[in-house]
This record gives structure tokens, sequence and C-alpha cells, in this order.
């Protein structure tokens, strides 16, 4: 079973993009744009990996980053912080909330798909065959 990635992402153009790339990897993709939604469907679904980004409405990404780490059901699922704030500062503030990684936009495709990799089970449909002789 392929693992879960929860998208949040206020920007339709940017979540269409990043869901279609790991749906590619085999991955299984759900997806809002806001932060209340985020954690609404973190909790109904549980997904092994958060992509989230800090500028949204309603609740931030790292109000929601906080929220996920303070709930002793969730606080397990890794959390992948993308935006477009790139100052060493942003990225302290992160890892401060709870963060796991931090990624810049733009940022290639195959970047976050490393990223993801390492913290859940390639996807079947990815893996290499198993050499025999």
């Amino acid at each position: 079973m392929p693992a879960t990635i929860l998208v949040v992402d206020d920007d339709p153009a940017f979540l269409e993009f990043v869901c279609l790339r790991l749906r590619t990897a085999g991955y299984k993709v759900i997806s809002c744009g806001d932060g209340l939604d985020a954690i609404k469907l973190a909790k109904a679904n549980r997904p092994q990996v958060i992509v989230l980004d800090i500028m949204m409405p309603n609740l931030h990404g790292y109000e929601v980053c906080r929220a996920l780490r303070a709930d002793e059901t969730l606080n397990s699922m890794k959390i992948l912080i993308v935006s477009a704030k790139g100052y060493k500062s942003d990225m302290d503030s992160a890892k401060a909330v709870g963060a796991d990684h931090y990624l810049v936009k733009p940022f290639d495709s195959k970047e976050l798909i490393a990223v993801i990799e390492k913290w859940t089970e390639v996807p079947s449909s990815r893996k290499k065959p198993d050499k025999q002789g």
C-alpha cells in the first residue's frame, strides 16, 4: 500500500503540480488549500508525510505544524515545509515548531521526491527489480 501524503498550499497551480508529481511517483495524495482543513485532513487520514506551505489563509503553516506536534496521535508524521521564504530565520522558525525538513520554492521536484522517499517506502511501482543471477 503506498504511503499517504497530505499536500497543503493555497496556490492552486503549485498544489496541482506537487500532487501530480507525487501521484506519478506512486504515492496516495490528498490535498487542501488552508491550515484549518490541513489539521482536519491529517486527523481523518493519518498521512505519513505532510508537505506544508507557510503563508496560507486561516492558519499559517507554523501554526499547523505546532498543532500537529502538540497532538500525541499526530506528532509522528513527517512535516516538510515548502515556502518561498528562504531566509535562515524562516528555516529556524520551521525547525522550532517541529518541521522535519524545509525546501525553498521553487525547488526541483526530484529533491521533493528524494526527501519523501527517505521517510517512506519507495512505492512498489518505482522499485527496481531484483537482479537474479
